[in-house]
């Protein structure tokens, strides 16, 4: 005797669908609009027709205007993987390859040697230098780059209006480089385990920058502005278990400081030596679970003689320690 048995997925009636349909579409808007979810313009580009490939090292992408993308994993050790040399170039790396060094030799996966390059969805490891920006009005967005001593660098040259954003950066001694490079963006970075002797983001000589957003972790220091790094601006950014200082400010002017979060730091969470004429403005920071034999903000003086001058409005300090 057959048994025959017929399945049937239930009917939900139409009453029932369009409330649930407005209930997803509505939690999805208050996710959106409570958390800024943000989709760049760039990551929703396809590969354009007529893409380059890149499948070997000690390539020189010189055309310009041309878009090229990285279709196999690559491997280097004593030379320049990719060296950008043309203006306006992209390079893609699809996030599914790798560019793979030894970190050693003072060698770079990738350098920017031409004008407006925009270099995105990278994965590099092991190499020395990461992405070295040599030009001004590049882009370096949504790359991934473990275990560098310097993981991006605007440090060879000036590389003015340049724009550094979401990029993951692990394991590695320097997360972002600015020297002598002003007018740049640091935006929506993740840098994290870089131990007891790296720094996050490190300004040096450099000025009107806007560093916001960032979430820095497990570093020697999270943020260090030094040497003439004048009229910045650093908001929004968290800054969480430094070896030491979550924020370290000298030799420096007209600084803003605003709407940070610092904690577990495990040194004084802000350290300002102050120096002749230098003005460091602290706005509507906190600070939280400092190591209790250090502070939340420290003030110190360089060696330099004159006055310096530290504005302080709404900030979450529990603990001081100024030094004339």
């Amino acid at each position: 005797m057959n048994d025959k048995r017929t399945f049937e997925l239930p009917v939900v009636p139409l009453y029932y669908s369009v409330p649930l349909l407005f209930i997803c579409i509505s939690a999805f808007l208050i996710l959106f609009f409570l958390f800024r979810i943000e989709i760049p313009v760039l990551l929703l580009q396809p590969v354009p027709p007529g893409a380059i490939n890149v499948s070997a090292c000690g390539v020189v992408l010189s055309q310009n205007n041309a878009y090229y993308v990285l279709n196999a994993s690559l491997n280097f050790s004593s030379s320049p993987c990719i060296v950008i040399s043309g203006d306006n170039i992209t390079l893609n790396g699809q996030s599914q390859y790798w560019i793979s060094g030894i970190n050693t030799n003072s060698v770079q996966a990738v350098i920017v040697d031409g004008r407006n390059a925009t270099v995105t969805k990278l994965n590099v490891t092991s190499a020395f230098y990461g992405i070295d920006v040599r030009m001004g009005n590049a882009t370096i967005i949504s790359n991934f780059i473990n275990g560098s001593n310097e993981a991006v660098r605007l440090e060879s040259a000036p590389a003015p209006n340049t724009k550094i954003t979401q990029n993951t950066i692990v394991n590695s001694v320097l997360g972002i480089w600015l020297k002598n490079s002003n007018y740049c963006v640091v935006g929506q970075n993740v840098i994290s385990g870089l131990g007891n002797s790296g720094v996050g983001i490190k300004v040096y000589g450099s000025s009107y920058n806007n560093v916001t957003d960032n979430k820095v972790n497990n570093t020697y220091q999270s943020i260090e502005v030094d040497v003439s790094s004048n009229e910045n601006i650093f908001s929004n950014n968290f800054l969480d278990r430094a070896f030491t200082n979550g924020l370290v400010v000298s030799n420096s002017v007209n600084n803003l400081f605003l709407s940070n979060r610092i904690s577990n730091s495990l040194g004084s969470a802000v350290l300002i030596y102050l120096s002749n004429g230098q003005f460091v403005s602290l706005k509507n920071n906190s600070v939280t679970n400092t190591n209790v034999s250090f502070y939340d903000l420290e003030i110190a003086s360089s060696l330099s003689s004159g006055l310096g001058y530290t504005e302080l409005t709404d900030n979450s300090f529990s603990s001081y320690k100024i030094n004339s």
